[in-house]
């Protein structure tokens, strides 16, 4: 695919030969930006276009472009190969848990029958409360991460809502004192 375009980009400054510097030029950036489409790997460059749009998925990319010291063009360029390829999924907001009331935060650790993680799973999606579902292999098979608004409403989503499922066989409260990073 990649010698496709070049063999086109070879042809298209050929046949405008003719065509002022300034134009061809253009075309040369065009293709290049088509090319960069293509690589599936990230630079340096992308790199730091997405350090600096996970700090803050609003930053103008005229901003980016002036911290990295190139243009606005190539900015938007890049941030549209990268959601092209899959590597930025979606932007998404950070909410403040304890301006919602979410003041406690615990990870559940969940032991299911053999063979009943995915259904396990599929109904513990259904759970608003549940902010993080990771399967994991060791004395349990799921680690849930839940908030609520006091002990008594973690202890309630536990017995009342994870428990009730029918493969749960063992379960387990970890309780986050005070988050360091």
């Amino acid at each position: 695919m990649v010698q496709r375009i070049l063999n086109y980009l070879i042809i298209t400054i050929s046949i405008f030969r003719k065509i002022n510097f300034f134009k061809v030029h253009l075309i040369l950036f065009l293709k290049i930006g088509e090319i960069m489409v293509f690589n599936k790997t990230p630079d340096e460059v992308d790199l730091s276009i997405l350090s600096m749009l996970r700090d803050d998925a609003r930053v103008p990319f005229t901003k980016i472009a002036k911290h990295l010291g190139i243009s606005d063009a190539t900015i938007h360029i890049r941030v549209n190969k990268m959601e092209k390829m899959g590597l930025i999924k979606k932007y998404t907001t950070i909410l403040d848990d304890e301006m919602l009331g979410k003041l406690v935060i615990s990870y559940f650790l969940i032991r299911v029958k053999p063979g009943t993680i995915g259904d396990v799973c599929k109904k513990l999606l259904e759970l608003d409360e549940i902010y993080e579902i990771s399967e994991i292999h060791e004395r349990y098979d799921l680690l849930i991460k839940v908030k609520g608004h006091d002990l008594t409403e973690i202890r309630d989503i536990l017995i009342d809502k994870i428990r009730s499922i029918a493969d749960i066989v063992d379960s387990e409260i970890l309780t986050v004192y005070k988050i360091w990073k």
